[in-house]
């Protein structure tokens, strides 16, 4: 039976659509604990020039490998001293090889960690590499023909002093107990990519600076030639062998550029992997995958109390997750269960049965309308832990997995926060078109009136650019009694603007000074239509204006207060 948790997973929910996230459910950062080299023996100019024949042989056949998937089963070793040190756990190591599936997803290359086991040996712990190593290897070595042999030791100790090494995979025959890769239990976790580069090696990768700027370099045609004293530069513009054509490739994972800068094998690489899989790795090509890969992909909040997607406190609200099924066998009769020991959530509905199997590739919430049901307790905002546990039918190889996972308890609404904006003025609330659905609209530093629906979607003909700062908050208002609102707001550079309901300017009235109070819309002439009242500040002194709809001046006005006018007028 496969059963472990996968980290946490950080959910922010913000919004009914479906939120993807990276496909192992973990932060993306990588961490680079050492920078210590990768001590795999080099192969010969003569061993890469016979591996680019594999290559040619292998591509001459036209095998379509990247349609076969291939299937590698992990026995991790873990070696340790007898006060403990390097014991790492169970959950370390399916870290390591969930990071590590990343990186060989796309080439249609897959590890599953189907064993792991512990041995407590000083001598071994502290000189695991090359001929001495051998003795340990030979003892717990297991069916090297179907099984990636991958061990944890101390190899920063001085004398060894590398982060892993490995023995390139061509060196050696498919059964050979040397077919493994050797990993200083420190960088053994997630977002750590030296079992990446070694595994690389497993399957007769070379080092993309190998020979440095000479032929054969690493035997891969489009991985350019590197010169090694330029290994700890990402500088997608370096070219450290001028000569040849094309810079450094300071993306690959076979180079020693910092992790934050590898990502990626080429294709020339991915046939060279092909190719010795089928030279001295053919045994592989035998594993069936046993588990299927799930993966946790979306959420949606549906049928909450307010029809917004956001879970707010009070609100009933239905979920659904959908999982992916990224790899490996066929998943029958998934059966998710969502939890939570918070008691701001209750879960009045905890269950949702798969009617039909989940396939490699597929992505699938349930059956349609099968929703987990859920209670938000008024009480403090914020993340809301839970669980859900996906498990599946298979009595052979039972599946059980639990993913970790955060709602959000919050008070927004659909489609806000609005952010990156330096907003300066009040916000006014309003429903411009009168489709009985809400608006807001409000000034910016950046001299633009935002208009914004529900959902956090910009009206049409918004923002309007005012170039000067605003600062007022705008009045709305059917001014001139024709059935549509106007948008009335002030600037810094002394200009009243109005505003038809789709952004188009009606009106511009402009003052000396600055317009910071927002305007007044009143009927101050008692005729059934409406003015516009609004104060300025010039230097030391300001004036309060009174203006009709069509931007002329009331009878009597602007009155000169002799005072700077920092607010709007009362209506």
């Amino acid at each position: 039976m496969i059963k472990f948790t996968k980290s946490f997973l950080f959910l922010s929910l913000i919004i009914a659509q479906p939120y993807q996230l990276d496909k192992y459910n973990k932060t993306d950062k990588r961490f680079d604990l050492s920078n210590k080299d990768c001590k795999t023996p080099s192969l010969t100019p003569e061993q890469i020039i016979d591996t680019k024949e594999i290559v040619t042989n292998w591509r001459s056949r036209n095998r379509d490998r990247p349609q076969e998937p291939v299937h590698i089963l992990v026995a991790f070793h873990i070696i340790h001293a007898s006060d403990g040190t390097g014991n790492i756990s169970d959950a370390a190591v399916y870290d390591q090889f969930d990071w590590l599936n990343l990186a060989f997803e796309s080439h249609n290359i897959f590890f599953t960690v189907d064993t792991i086991d512990r041995t407590e040996n000083d001598d071994w712990f502290n000189n695991w590499y090359g001929s001495a190593s051998w003795a340990g290897m030979n003892e717990l070595a297991i069916d090297p023909y179907h099984y990636l042999n991958a061990y944890s030791a101390n190899l920063w100790i001085d004398g060894i002093d590398a982060n892993g090494w490995a023995y390139m995979g061509q060196a050696y025959g498919p059964s050979d107990y040397r077919q493994c890769i050797n990993l200083a239990y420190q960088v053994v976790q997630w977002a750590h990519d030296t079992a990446t580069h070694e595994t690389g090696h497993h399957l007769g990768l070379s080092h993309t600076f190998e020979n440095d700027c000479t032929y054969p370099n690493d035997g891969v045609d489009d991985t350019p030639q590197m010169h090694s004293d330029y290994n700890d530069n990402c500088d997608d513009n370096q070219d450290s062998c001028p000569n040849d054509e094309g810079n450094d490739p300071v993306h690959n994972y076979m180079n020693y550029t910092s992790q934050s800068c590898r990502d990626n094998f080429t294709q020339g690489q991915d046939d060279l992997m092909s190719s010795v899989i089928s030279s001295n790795h053919y045994g592989y090509y035998e594993n069936e995958f046993r588990f299927p890969s799930i993966q946790f992909n979306s959420i949606n909040v549906n049928q909450d109390s307010d029809g917004d997607g956001v879970i707010n406190p009070g609100e009933t609200a239905s979920i659904s997750i959908s999982i992916t099924n990224a790899w490996g066998l066929e998943a029958d009769g998934v059966l998710l269960t969502l939890s939570s020991e918070d008691e701001r959530l209750i879960i009045m509905d905890s269950i949702v049965q798969f009617e039909e199997p989940l396939i490699p590739g597929e992505t699938s919430s349930g059956p349609v309308g099968d929703y987990f049901q859920v209670y938000a307790e008024d009480g403090d905002l914020g993340f809301i832990d839970c669980n859900l546990n996906v498990n599946t039918a298979n009595e052979e190889y039972p599946y059980n997995i639990d993913i970790p996972f955060e709602i959000r308890l919050s008070l927004d609404q659909y489609g806000f926060p609005i952010n990156s904006i330096a907003i300066k003025s009040s916000p006014v609330l309003t429903d411009i078109d009168n489709n009985l659905i809400g608006d807001i609209f409000f000034g910016a530093e950046n001299g633009k009136l935002y208009g914004y629906m529900v959902a956090g979607i910009e009206i049409p003909g918004f923002p309007y650019s005012a170039q000067g700062d605003i600062r007022t908050s705008p009045a709305v208002k059917d001014i001139d009694l024709d059935g549509t609102n106007e948008i009335i707001f002030g600037t810094t550079d002394g200009k009243l603007i109005i505003l038809d309901a789709s952004g188009t300017q009606e009106i511009i009235y402009t003052v000396n000074g600055n317009i910071y109070g927002s305007p007044a819309v009143v009927d101050l002439d008692v005729d059934g239509d409406f003015e516009i009242v609004f104060t300025n500040q010039d230097g030391n002194s300001g004036k309060v204006y009174a203006i009709h709809h069509d931007g002329s001046d009331v009878e009597g006005f602007p009155v000169n207060i002799d005072e700077r006018m920092m607010v709007g007028a009362a209506a």
